[in-house]
C-alpha cells in the first residue's frame, strides 16, 4: 500500500511497500490521452487542456486490477467529461494533486459485518482526494487536497494516512418536524499534510475548511465529520488533530468518530458516499466482488 513520505524537497511522493513509486496516475494519464473525438458540448474544454505541456488529473477514478491487486485507476479525461453534470465549467486539473493508492478487497475475503463498508462494483465512478505537498495554499488550492460530491452512490474518499489526517464531511438535509433526509445531500473528503509543514501555509487549510463548512450549514444542511490518519507516536500530527477537533467543536459540528494520532488504532480509506434515501455513510472499507 502507498504511504506518504517525506523527501529531501520537502514535498511528498507516493511509494509501495517496496519503496517503488506507483504509477496508477501515470497509466490513466497515458489513458486519457488516448481519447476519442470531444462532443460539441465538451470540444472547448477538452481542447484547451490537451494544449497544456503537463498531463492533466482529474478526481474521478475507476475500479481496476494492478497484477494480483484490485484497486482503482483514474478515468480517461473523455470518460470523466461525459460523465460531468456541468460540462461546460472549467475542469479542475488536479495534476499539482498526489493521489494515494485505495485499497480495494474482495467481498469473498470480508464476510464479517463492517459497519463503514461500501460494495463496489466495476462499472461505478469514485472521486479520490489527492493531497497537496508542492504547491504553498491559497484561497485557490483546495482542489489540491480535497473533493467532493452531491451525486449519490457516487463515493469519495482517500487513503494511505501515514502522518497526513483525513476528515470526511457529510451534509445531510434533514427535515426538522419528522427526521426525514431529502434531497440535497453532499459530501467532501479533505487529505492534509501536517500542519508542521509551515511552508505549505496550513492557516489557509484551516480556513478552507471552516469555509466550507460555514457555507455548507448556511445552506441549512445538518453537518458531521470524521477523521482518521496521523502518526501514533510523536506530534508531527498531533497540532493537526488537535486544530481540527477544536475546529469542529467551534462549529458544532457533530465528529461521529476520531481516529486520528493517538486514538488511531488502525489503518483505513475514509470516504463518504450519498445513499439512494438520501442519508449519507462514512466508508472505512470498499470491497468488490469480482467477475
Amino acid at each position: 500500500m502507498g504511504l506518504c513520505v517525506s523527501s529531501s524537497r520537502n514535498s511528498f511522493s507516493e511509494v509501495d511497500s517496496q519503496g517503488s513509486l506507483t504509477t496508477d496516475a501515470a497509466d490513466a494519464t497515458s489513458a486519457g490521452n488516448r481519447t476519442e473525438r470531444p462532443t460539441r458540448s465538451n470540444r472547448g474544454v477538452l481542447e484547451g487542456l490537451r494544449t497544456l505541456s503537463t498531463p492533466v488529473n482529474v478526481s474521478h477514478h475507476g475500479l481496476a486490477r494492478r497484477g494480483a491487486q484490485l484497486t482503482l485507476r483514474m478515468r480517461p479525461l473523455e470518460a470523466y467529461q461525459s460523465a460531468r453534470t456541468h460540462q461546460d465549467h472549467f475542469i479542475k486539473d488536479r495534476s499539482g494533486s498526489l493521489f494515494p493508492r485505495v485499497r480495494i478487497e474482495r467481498a469473498m475475503d470480508q464476510t464479517a459485518y463492517h459497519p463503514y463498508r461500501f460494495e463496489l462494483d466495476r462499472t461505478a465512478t469514485v472521486k479520490v482526494a489527492g493531497f497537496n505537498g508542492l504547491t504553498p495554499n491559497t484561497q485557490s488550492t483546495s482542489h489540491l487536497y480535497s473533493t467532493g460530491t452531491s451525486q449519490p452512490n457516487t463515493l469519495v474518499v482517500t487513503d494511505n494516512m501515514t502522518a497526513c489526517i483525513a476528515i470526511a464531511c457529510a451534509a445531510e438535509n434533514i427535515e426538522p418536524a419528522t427526521g426525514d433526509r431529502l434531497p440535497g445531500a453532499k459530501v467532501r473528503v479533505f487529505h492534509l499534510l501536517p500542519f508542521a509543514h509551515e511552508e505549505l501555509m496550513p492557516d489557509e487549510v484551516l480556513m478552507s475548511i471552516r469555509n466550507y463548512l460555514e457555507e455548507t450549514m448556511r445552506e441549512g444542511l445538518t453537518v458531521r465529520a470524521a477523521m482518521h490518519g496521523g502518526d501514533t507516536q510523536g506530534d508531527m500530527s498531533i497540532s493537526t488533530a488537535v486544530a481540527l477537533r477544536n475546529l469542529l467543536w467551534q462549529l458544532d459540528v457533530a465528529l461521529e468518530f476520531d481516529e486520528t494520532c493517538e486514538r488511531r488504532a488502525t489503518n483505513t480509506p475514509l470516504g463518504a458516499v450519498i445513499r439512494d434515501d438520501h442519508s449519507v455513510q462514512f466508508v472505512t472499507q470498499i470491497v468488490a466482488a469480482e467477475d
